[in-house]
């Protein structure tokens, strides 16, 4: 069993599709020379943000808290 109830979709790879699909905004990808997942967000047209984790779950953690950060200092 692939732990994704037959979609045929690892775990990481179910996850990097939720992640993609509620954030359009974000490219999501494994840096291989950092041994990590990153995400490249676009801020502003002159303004990207790059956020790593170790793993999917640490990411999307850490795009929520980053997300939150954000939406703070703009509002």
């Amino acid at each position: 069993m692939d732990g994704d109830h037959g979609s045929g979709l690892s775990d990481d790879e179910a996850l990097r599709a939720e992640l993609e699909r509620k954030r359009p905004d974000c490219e999501i990808a494994f840096d291989r020379d950092l041994r990590v997942w990153a995400a490249t967000m676009r801020v502003s047209e002159t303004s990207l943000r790059y956020i790593v984790g170790p793993s999917l779950p640490e990411l999307q953690v850490k795009l929520v808290m980053k997300l939150g950060i954000e939406g703070r200092e703009a509002g």
